[in-house]
């Protein structure tokens, strides 16, 4: 259940360089109180994403998955356009296929999964915007600080397409080096089987895969509309 994934996503996994470990041991009254902390926590969670989810003013889009060819479930996703407009603006419409046939994240793999760190995807057809987009300042500012967060994939400075990340875990060093534009509001038990692909392979890393697709993306909510002229003005040389 929630309560056993976040127990299991609280700890570190082990690596083959490092040939020992260290903790605490437990009673099991104690263990037992841990867990209904957990319990509580989860709920408290729970209501915090129902509220995000609630907030009519935001886009809400989702995500159907499937493993090695068999229904995976839905991911659902509130896109920050308040905060982080061109990302947030540049996904919603590559789940709308509104753009073309080409920008659409219909299809595409998850072809960077670590585990416990992030599954990747994405599609190399440029930005749905109208090109290559500059990064989000407010954006940039959000922290990597909880699972369920989307962040944007790049290059570097100002090379935003159509590639991001759905962050597992906290993940501070990529704080101020990439844009956080949204947050997974239901379907986390999908975006764990996804991540388990990686568990076993060198350095608990899968690249390249085709196991875990993108089978349908849509639009459940619009949200309030981001201004063309801020569109325009975060392209990437005025394109």
């Amino acid at each position: 259940g929630e309560v056993d994934t976040l127990l299991e996503f609280s700890v570190g996994k082990g690596h083959p360089g490092i040939q020992w470990t260290s903790g605490m041991l437990y009673t099991q009254q104690q263990y037992e109180q841990y867990k209904q902390r957990a319990a509580a926590k989860v709920t408290k969670e729970q209501e915090r994403l129902a509220a995000l989810r609630a907030r009519e003013e935001l886009p809400l889009v989702y995500m159907d998955v499937s493993i090695d060819g068999q229904p995976a479930g839905r991911m659902e996703f509130v896109l920050f356009t308040d905060v982080s407009p061109l990302a947030a603006e540049n996904m919603r419409r590559m789940c709308t296929g509104e753009v073309s046939a080409q920008h659409t994240l219909k299809g595409a793999n998850f072809y960077r999964i670590i585990d416990q760190f992030i599954d990747q995807t994405g599609v190399n057809v440029g930005a749905a915007l109208g090109g290559m987009f500059k990064d989000d300042p407010e954006g940039l500012v959000l922290k990597h600080d909880r699972r369920g967060l989307l962040s944007v994939a790049n290059g570097g400075h100002d090379t935003n397409t159509g590639h991001f990340s759905i962050l597992m875990g906290p993940a501070p060093h990529l704080n101020t080096h990439y844009v956080v534009f949204g947050e997974m509001v239901s379907g986390w038990d999908t975006a764990v089987a996804i991540n388990r692909l990686s568990q076993g392979k060198p350095n608990n890393e899968l690249i390249g895969s085709r196991s875990a697709v993108i089978t349908d993306v849509g639009q459940a909510r619009r949200g309030t509309p981001v201004p063309e002229s801020v569109i325009k003005a975060g392209l990437v040389g005025g394109q």
